[in-house]
């Protein structure tokens, strides 16, 4: 992986075949039809994760598209990710931990997402109040 890719389109290429090795779902995202104007170029998903990655090159820059959305990801508790390498890419995604908190609302630890992991929502059914 010490391969120095040069391009954007090479390293979202390459970061895109080494995540999939490594497990991870990864949808490489186009130009927008009906998305968002500057969506991150890859949908990264594993274990219940799920990350934008949007690539540069050493002196790409971010467009006004690509720096609203990464903050409305931001904003939104969502992950983003702004790589210029793979080794990049990867150090992040492999860094995620999911922090579990305390009666308080501290923070108590965290975990490594597993495969075992589910995130499920408990909705309950309302309809059952309104007789």
């Amino acid at each position: 992986m010490k391969k120095h890719y040069k391009t954007e389109s090479e390293i979202r290429n390459a970061i895109k075949c080494h995540l999939e090795l490594k497990g991870w779902v990864v949808i490489r995202m186009g130009a927008p039809v009906f998305g968002e104007k500057g969506m991150g170029g890859l949908l990264c998903m594993k274990n219940g994760i799920t990350a934008w990655v949007e690539t540069k090159s050493e002196k790409g820059k971010m467009s006004d598209g690509q720096k609203k959305f990464a903050n409305n990801v931001d904003r939104g508790g969502g992950l983003y990710i702004l790589a210029r390498s793979v080794e990049y890419a990867i150090k992040m995604l492999d860094s995620i931990e999911i922090a579990y908190l305390n009666l308080s609302g501290e923070v108590a630890g965290t975990i490594k997402p597993d495969k075992r992991m589910k995130l499920i929502c408990n909705v309950k059914d309302d309809k059952k109040s309104d007789k």
